[in-house]
């Protein structure tokens, strides 16, 4: 997201940048070398997706998901609204943020060569440490307000007086992705600095991601993610860091890691087509024949030494691998070129992450009396919140000093 070409939506210097302004020919997929010289355009398009998957990630919990939410209306339990939204969510879950690290890792190298540690850590502590501070102090406060008016058995907090309100709403919501990455990337640069580590490794296309290498990394992560749910179920909330998916860190630290390996072997690029045609088949597959499987004891997939809490694990490390391998292969494929639209897109992709949350809130409240099914209400609030929330983007980016930030 905001590392690089995560969700910073602003072509910086950490992205791999074009040419020439006039390169509008695409090359064959072999021939996008991750050099200094061309911007990966097609992962400007991943990432746009993804910050829409954001958005309908969160108005899925608003209409009937099982899950928190700032703003929630009421559903009836265990309703086909539920399931059909919670499946969703869960489908989302368990690749959307895992690629976010990812794709913001592969650029912090890079980033790092050419800044050297003091300005790097600088830019970040400025690209993302400032968003976190506005949004904790500013945006979540407001966002917040949605309890008032939600399902939430959240009585003592809407009772507060304001000012004790306020104090308990200053933490980072959605933006905990924001913390992570910014914790994730001093921790790399302190790593480099005191290691003295030169990542001189070149680009090799002996450096292929292999099968092999697929298979291992899946089985660990599968193995690693259950055993972290034997003490941290799906749903744990730890208050002290703020971390609403904990029990998915396995995925997020290890897929953040690989990003910048990724890097150095120039995997988003020299990944062959039928490796990610392969990721898309296994993903579904794996969709058909254990989810199902696996939600059949709802009390039990989510963590603990349950055999539908492994099996929960597998599905979701394959599917997520496979959704990653087959999307960065399939949009290089297919959408490595930008128009207008895609451009402005990815320019405001990241100022939408950080702005969402309260406008999709205050849309949702705002249509809180339409009296229609919950499936049609959260198909019309995503037709209003998306277009809206890239168009306030595009407002706050022209304010003064904004785009340094953003």
């Amino acid at each position: 997201m905001p590392a690089g070409t995560g969700v910073d939506g602003r072509g910086s210097k950490e992205q791999v940048l074009v040419a020439q302004e006039g390169r509008a020919a695409t090359p064959e997929p072999h021939q996008h070398a991750a050099t200094a010289g061309q911007r990966l355009v097609f992962v400007d398009h991943v990432r746009v997706v993804l910050t829409i998957l954001v958005i309908l990630q969160h108005l899925a919990l608003t209409y009937g998901a099982i899950g928190p939410w700032y703003y929630q209306e009421a559903v009836p339990q265990e309703s086909l609204v539920q399931a059909v939204l919670t499946i969703f969510i869960l489908i989302n879950q368990a690749f959307f943020m895992g690629l976010f690290f990812l794709i913001s890792a592969y650029f912090i190298p890079r980033s790092f060569d050419q800044k050297g540690f003091a300005n790097f850590v600088k830019g970040r502590l400025i690209r993302l440490g400032m968003p976190l501070l506005i949004y904790s102090i500013c945006l979540n406060p407001l966002a917040m307000l949605g309890f008032r008016f939600s399902v939430h058995d959240d009585s003592w907090l809407s009772s507060l007086p304001f000012w004790k309100f306020y104090l308990a709403s200053l933490t980072p919501g959605p933006l905990w992705f924001v913390q992570t990455l910014l914790f994730l990337n001093i921790f790399y640069a302190v790593w480099r600095k005191f290691t003295r580590s030169q990542e001189t490794r070149g680009f090799n296309d002996d450096n292929s991601l292999k099968y092999r290498d697929v298979i291992v990394f899946t089985l660990v992560l599968t193995a690693t993610t259950f055993v972290v749910r034997i003490w941290i179920p799906i749903g744990v909330f730890i208050p002290v860091l703020d971390l609403p998916s904990a029990s998915h860190f396995p995925q997020y630290i290890s897929l953040f890691i690989l990003g910048m390996v990724a890097y150095r072997r120039s995997w988003f690029t020299n990944t062959t087509d039928s490796m990610g045609r392969a990721g898309f088949g296994i993903a579904a597959v794996t969709t058909i024949l254990l989810l199902p499987l696996t939600l059949s004891n709802v009390s039990t997939f989510g963590g603990g030494v349950h055999w539908q809490a492994f099996a929960y694990a597998l599905w979701e490390s394959v599917f997520c691998v496979g959704m990653c391998v087959g999307l960065l292969t399939f949009f290089r494929r297919r959408f490595n070129h930008q128009a207008a639209l895609g451009r402005f897109l990815s320019t405001h992709a990241y100022t939408v992450y950080i702005i969402h949350a309260p406008i999709i809130v205050g849309i949702a409240f705002s249509m809180r009396d339409i009296d229609v099914a919950p499936l049609f209400k959260f198909a019309l609030a995503a037709l209003i919140a998306i277009p809206l929330c890239f168009w306030s983007a595009s407002l706050i980016r022209r304010l003064p000093l904004a785009r340094h930030i953003l």
